[in-house]
């Protein structure tokens, strides 16, 4: 029998054997894995460092409850919720703890459209829309019956439910995110986190002189998105001989996260007993969020800075702007005018991570249209229109309704949360900045765009970023 064919058997065998909690909690070498993390959360044992090409700064940490410490992510905040951006803990905690108290209400009062718009947030706020706002726009009507009954078999501790073997099952590194908000001690299973749990088991295996990975502890592993560096992040943790699967389908992605979660719970308990910083964290839901954010950090790249070189990220980041800070930006900024359908002008900005517009004279009142939503617009305008004319389409009640033409009105309040009538002013801005062409069409009174073909053929790989950064560009700005 050859190594691949045996590896196959033994995690047939696991299967088999290992589907409840308590099975897989006691299962090979998961007891002897648990007793050894938990008693090394604070230790030097998980040291580690790597470079962030985004923010071009080198991150590191002593321990995974540092890590848990050096918390930094840009998150784009709730708009809808009025719940601002940041890149702490915190700022993360309180976005998604909005996105639950509107979510659990919705399935609770079986309201689909509720439940749409909040998921829709979460993906925004995960970015991860790509795919996934299309398919809980598309399966609106019966989103709630779907959460709830992936919840309640997530819920049931069995890695066999019959609910996850359905046809067209959904489970992804979006929807992961949707169910560690509404399940019970269910984390955030992402391409980093698995990382870093590889990682973690690496390290076990040395230790204990495995040639090979226990198949119990053999957490698959998903590749970094493709991004436009040289070198791509390392989320891989395999070495030598001891190897991981890579993650594939939505059957094997929850059933991970399922152990995972499983797994991370024990060794929160476990830390309590040894008085580790975590115990510290009273209440469990945040303690879990907590240590799979230290794991979330290092998962995102396995491999050390070239250049051996030492440095933090703040540990308490920068405090938001104050209203007049903010206004004297607005004043400063490069503003110019882009001609909306008929004689007014739309005053815009490109900024780092999106479009301000302006809304009333004298920079009074100013929107932020972030890259991600208009990226999730277009993506739903391209999917239902291709390169096609679409109309405005933008009467709040109509579009709220269900009344309105589909086009870019109805693309804005589904697939980002948007306001309908904000598109007057979005879509002139983006046909300036050459993202959209408009188009005239026979017969038609009401103002048409398309997106262009060469956004078009790029939009699902890149977004619309490149295009508003060659703008900039041009612009000098």
């Amino acid at each position: 029998m050859s190594r691949a064919t045996s590896i196959i058997a033994a995690y047939l065998q696991l299967r088999a054997r290992e589907m409840t909690k308590s099975e897989y909690l006691s299962s090979g070498h998961v007891p002897s894995f648990i007793e050894w993390l938990s008693g090394n959360l604070d230790s030097n044992a998980f040291a580690h460092a790597c470079f962030n090409r985004r923010d071009r700064r080198q991150w590191q940490c002593a321990s995974l409850y540092d890590a848990f410490t050096q918390y930094h992510w840009p998150q784009p905040g709730v708009t809808r919720l009025r719940v601002a951006e940041g890149v702490s803990f915190e700022s993360s905690a309180l976005a998604l703890s909005a996105l639950r108290d509107e979510l659990l209400p919705a399935l609770e009062q079986r309201d689909n459209e509720g439940a749409r718009a909040a998921c829709v947030d979460v993906m925004l706020w995960g970015g991860v829309g790509p795919g996934n706002i299309s398919w809980l726009i598309k399966n609106e009507a019966e989103l709630v019956a779907v959460l709830v009954r992936t919840r309640d078999a997530i819920d049931a501790d069995d890695t066999d439910h019959a609910e996850f073997s359905k046809p067209g099952f959904r489970f992804n590194a979006g929807m992961t995110k949707v169910y560690s908000l509404i399940c019970r001690d269910f984390i955030i299973y992402d391409s980093r986190v698995a990382a870093a749990l590889g990682w973690l088991v690496v390290k076990y295996c040395r230790l204990r002189g495995a040639n090979t990975v226990p198949v119990e502890l053999q957490f698959p592993w998903a590749p970094a998105r493709a991004g436009t560096f040289a070198r791509a992040k390392r989320r891989n943790a395999g070495e030598d001989q001891l190897r991981f699967p890579s993650l594939a389908g939505a059957r094997m992605h929850v059933e991970w996260n399922m152990k995972a979660s499983w797994l991370l719970q024990a060794v929160l308990q476990h830390a309590i007993e040894r008085g580790s910083a975590f115990a510290a964290i009273k209440d469990p839901g945040r303690a879990m969020r907590a240590l799979e954010s230290a794991l979330f950090m290092i998962g995102y790249d396995l491999d050390a800075p070239d250049d051996g070189a030492e440095a933090r990220l703040p540990a308490v980041p920068t405090p938001p702007r104050a209203a007049q800070r903010l206004q004297e930006q607005l004043i400063q900024q490069e503003w110019e005018s882009a001609r909306m359908v008929g004689d007014s002008n739309a005053r815009f900005s490109v900024t780092h991570s999106g479009i301000d517009i302006e809304f009333r004279p004298e920079l009074a009142s100013v929107k932020f249209f972030a890259d991600q939503k208009i990226d999730s617009m277009l993506l739903y305008l391209l999917e239902h229109f291709a390169t096609e004319p679409f109309p405005l389409a933008n009467a709040f009640d109509q579009v709220r309704e269900r009344r309105a033409r589909n086009g870019m009105g109805t693309a804005w309040f589904l697939a980002a949360n948007g306001n309908p009538p904000d598109t007057s002013r979005l879509a002139p801005v983006l046909e300036h900045v050459g993202i959209l062409v408009r188009r005239d069409v026979p017969d038609e009174r009401a103002a048409h765009w398309s997106i262009n073909a060469d956004v078009a053929a790029r939009l699902r790989e890149e977004g619309i970023r490149p295009w508003l950064e060659a703008y900039r560009q041009r612009r000098g700005t």
